[in-house]
């Protein structure tokens, strides 16, 4: 049975996201000699794919241009006709600008009242996971950087802003900027902030149970105009009148 390790060399430690190149190398010591070595990340096998960056050539995998998904622990497997050995794990870490939690999920809206105040959330991913936050807001009068009093930090590392709109021209766009040691982040998460409103009515009410002296409704609710909306149903008797025909 084959047994192996590997080292990884001009990368190891690893760099920033859409920066170095990371080469590993296998050594295996077997007898017979291997026909086959494999590669895997968190247990997903690697696949020869220079396109996507990922080259392997005999008992070496090169990686090009590394990004924060392809962190993670790396093990080369070994096989020859008496067996498979696997090596120990090897971490790669991926240090990376901070980027939003929801990368793909359009700006959060948040309404809020005149002179109400709200707690937004900004959340980031980052290597070093150590980053400092900044928030500006900004609309089509002005933009401003807020006050250290209006930011605070939570405990699990994620940033919070308190807003309140003195009048109708505050409204506008919260940008969260953060940066750690490998830089600033490209771009900043977006929070909408728009006035309150009405809540819309409910909608697709129907009968979901009922019995012989009692039933029960569902809704779905419309808009709550940014705020939190409660619900009030209204019962009525209806009474119905049949009017029956003499026969002839």
């Amino acid at each position: 049975t084959p047994s192996g390790h590997y080292r990884a060399w001009k990368g190891y430690g690893v760099s920033r996201a859409g920066g170095q190149d990371v080469y590993f190398n296998c050594n295996v010591d077997s007898n017979p000699p291997t026909y086959k070595i494999s590669w895997y990340i968190n247990e997903r096998p690697l696949y020869h794919s220079p396109e996507d960056g990922v080259v392997l050539t005999l008992n070496s995998l090169a990686l090009s241009n590394v990004n924060r998904h392809q962190a993670g622990p790396y093990v080369c497997s070994a096989s020859n006709v008496e067996g498979d050995a696997r090596s120990s794990p090897l971490n790669l870490t991926v240090n990376y600008a901070p980027v939003c939690e929801e990368v793909d999920a359009a700006a959060q809206v948040y309404a809020a009242g005149v002179g109400q105040a709200i707690n937004i959330t900004c959340g980031v991913l980052a290597s070093p996971t150590v980053v400092k936050f900044s928030w500006v807001f900004n609309n089509t009068i002005k933009s401003e950087r807020l006050p250290g009093n209006q930011v605070f930090l939570k405990s699990d590392g994620r940033s919070v802003a308190q807003f309140r709109a003195r009048d109708q021209q505050d409204y506008g766009t919260l940008q969260c900027w953060a940066q750690n040691t490998v830089g600033r982040m490209a771009r900043p998460c977006l929070f909408h902030i728009i006035p309150a409103g009405r809540p819309e009515r409910p909608v697709q009410c129907s009968v979901v149970n009922k019995s012989y002296d009692s039933l029960a409704v569902g809704c779905t609710p419309g808009f709550d105009g940014g705020l939190s909306q409660t619900f009030k149903a209204r019962v009525s008797n209806t009474a119905i009148i049949r009017a029956e025909g003499e026969r002839c």
